[in-house]
């Protein structure tokens, strides 16, 4: 595995979060980690948040289970601050949106095998897209940018 230097405030044990502000198609950011191929599992990538610090504890969650998480599976990540819900839902990513989304890890790896896990948010309340009392900004964003997330 190549080494290589990461500036301290986007490295964790599980992986590196890219966050971006400028996404491929869109205005919304984006983070993926690098380094869960690595232990044989997939990379994860969220869009619509520039603030990628909770996909390294996902990481965490995935390489404490020894597995990747189920297409489909939804985790209560805990309360907020102000006692919003959050959750998330996770879904096998295409590969056109590795490809789209995750280039450096592609790079990193010198391979375009590998898996990427799309991280989809809730909203505040903890409801998804399809789910009644929606918030209608994040059912935009995950129709635009969620692959199979409905």
């Amino acid at each position: 595995m190549k080494t290589c230097k990461i500036h301290p405030s986007i490295w964790s044990k599980c992986g590196v979060c890219f966050p971006t502000v400028d996404g491929p198609d869109s205005d919304l950011p984006f983070s993926y980690t690098i380094g869960n191929q690595a232990k044989g599992l997939p990379e994860l990538l969220v869009i619509g948040s520039g603030r990628g610090t909770y996909l390294n504890e996902m990481s965490e969650r995935m390489i404490k289970r020894g597995c990747a998480f189920d297409h489909g599976e939804i985790i209560d990540t805990g309360p907020g601050k102000g006692g919003e819900k959050y959750r998330v839902k996770i879904i096998n990513a295409s590969d056109a949106v590795r490809e789209h989304y995750t280039i450096q890890a592609g790079v990193f790896y010198e391979t375009h095998n590998y898996r990427v896990q799309q991280v989809g948010l809730s909203d505040l309340q903890g409801h998804f897209p399809g789910e009644e009392g929606c918030d209608p900004v994040v059912v935009a964003m995950t129709n635009n940018n969620l692959d199979g997330f409905i």
